[in-house]
């Protein structure tokens, strides 16, 4: 007969013991480990951890380019009032002042352009009107020509 033959069964149990404990240990421990960190986090004064971080540090080490890529452009648009958006750069912006600059511009460089095609005409007129009347160039050229008019 075998002696050891209903030692397996000790063994083994005995054995499992320490197993059994060491899982109660473990499971016991990260409980305890998250009630002292929940404690911990508890009493810190989360204004002055952050007081302490480097942001420029922290800033250094963000890619950038990955966060961009990660964001939903059409979504940040839709957030987006332009209509109010419009309103207020326009509240800000003098349109009658830069229409009426602009338009003062237009305006003087368009009488110019005018005057100086009205002489133009004149004098092609003059020259028809000799031609015309089959007058000489010295005839004419002893009278004054008027020069171009200028805006005071």
């Amino acid at each position: 007969m075998n002696v050891y033959r209903g030692t397996g069964f000790v063994v083994g149990a005995l054995l499992a013991v320490p197993r059994l404990a060491l899982r109660t240990a473990d499971a016991a421990l990260d409980a305890v480990v998250r009630e002292v960190f929940a404690a911990v986090v508890r009493r810190l004064e989360i204004d002055d951890v952050v007081a302490r971080v480097d942001v420029d540090r922290v800033v250094e080490r963000v890619d950038v380019d990955a966060v961009v890529r990660r964001v939903d452009i059409d979504a940040v648009v839709d957030r987006i009032d332009l209509v109010s958006l419009v309103v207020d750069v326009l509240a800000e912006i003098d349109v009658q002042q830069i229409a009426r600059e602009a338009g003062s511009g237009m305006t003087r460089e368009t009488v110019e352009a005018v005057r100086e095609r009205g002489i133009r005409a004149d004098r092609i007129v003059d020259h028809f009107a000799d031609r015309l009347l089959r007058r000489t160039g010295g005839a004419r050229a002893a009278a004054p020509r008027p020069g171009p008019v200028r805006p005071v």
